[in-house]
């Protein structure tokens, strides 16, 4: 956070200049500072979307809905990873996500007596097993992953676990793959459960929309950080990222560009992580906006209404891209007992 005040400044400075300074430009520009990117503090954050505070996961996802993005035409992106110093790339797409938060419910006996009870943590294993079978028949081209971690335990030692809590993350590089596989991987959950007479109880929560930038817009983003940084310091993406970031969802919605800069040191999303170009993470990102932006906006803007007439939204409407985020909350048990002990499983969605 100790840098946050530099890049404030930085920002601010290069608005105004180009406020100022850029003759024959046509527009305005926005600077936003969005919070909450990562998709952590899951059972937190549901606990205010259930209280009414907020309704989405992520920050982005957030503004958008509240208006705080109404008017806008084109998004520029900046992300700070790990690299080369005074490198920089565009990136032409990466995955949509989906969140789970599930427990797997059994019952707790004598670890003597197993028969006495049910073994949530069995149901757990055959469950990730489950997943497992079907992983080598996901679509290579969808970019499919899921994972899935334990998050909790109730039992001692001695005892038969009743209660095992596990997060789980699905991930795809389009919308159409993400539904497919999610009622996959929870018939997976549901039947493993049902297998041995458990219960599973499934809380899922709509991730990332999928990130897709035009092939025109990423063009003149390269051609502007050769200006900048010089061409053997800009790297070109490749398919197949199967990273996420709520800018998806911005994307959804209008012409949206993610670009990245160079400047930490360490493993990438760990404790080693540390910003040690300050030059490479501030400055050079600085001057890249600028100079994107006095591209797009000059000659009455006439590169950003190209890019602009080119786009094909997802959604034509925030409530049309929020009606379909509400069709992925699930919130419920995905075993429905009858009296005889048979297992039904419901409609799996």
């Amino acid at each position: 956070m100790r840098y946050m005040p530099a890049v404030i400044n930085v920002s601010a400075l290069l608005y105004l200049v180009l406020q100022q300074h850029s003759e024959g430009a046509s527009g305005s520009i926005r600077i936003m500072f969005v919070p909450a990117e990562e998709l952590i503090q899951l059972e937190e954050r549901n606990e205010k979307i259930r209280q009414g505070i907020i309704k989405c996961l992520s920050g982005k996802q957030e503004f958008m809905l509240r208006g705080y993005m109404k008017g806008v035409d084109l998004a520029v992106h900046m992300h700070t990873i790990t690299g080369e110093p005074g490198t920089m790339r565009a990136s032409r797409g990466f995955n949509g996500n989906l969140q789970k938060l599930i427990s797997f419910q059994g019952k707790s006996c004598h670890a003597g007596g197993p028969g006495d009870g049910i073994n949530a943590l069995m149901a757990f294993c055959l469950g990730l097993n489950a997943v497992n079978a079907i992983r080598d028949t996901f679509s290579e081209k969808d970019y499919i992953r899921y994972n899935m971690v334990v998050t909790g335990r109730k039992s001692g030692g001695n005892a038969i676990p009743d209660l095992i809590t596990a997060e789980g993350t699905l991930r795809a590089s389009t919308i159409t793959a993400l539904k497919r596989e999610n009622i996959r991987i929870n018939r997976c959950l549901a039947s493993s459960a049902a297998a041995i007479g458990a219960q599973v109880h499934l809380t899922q929560l709509p991730g990332y929309y999928p990130f897709h930038s035009s092939e025109e817009f990423v063009d003149i983003a390269n051609r502007v950080m050769v200006d900048v940084v010089g061409e053997n310091h800009v790297y070109q993406s490749t398919p197949g990222d199967t990273s996420c970031s709520d800018v998806g969802d911005v994307s959804a919605l209008f012409p949206t560009l993610e670009a990245y800069t160079s400047g930490l040191t360490g493993t990438f999303h760990g404790d080693d992580l540390y910003v040690t170009d300050l030059y490479s993470a501030v400055i050079l990102p600085a001057v890249f906006e600028l100079c994107l932006m006095q591209e797009l906006l000059q000659e009455n803007g006439l590169k950003a209404k190209k890019i602009m007439e080119s786009f094909c939204p997802a959604y034509t409407s925030i409530e049309k891209y929020w009606e379909e985020k509400e069709s992925f909350f699930i919130d419920e048990d995905l075993v429905q007992y009858q009296e005889n002990g048979a297992a039904i499983l419901p409609n799996i969605k």
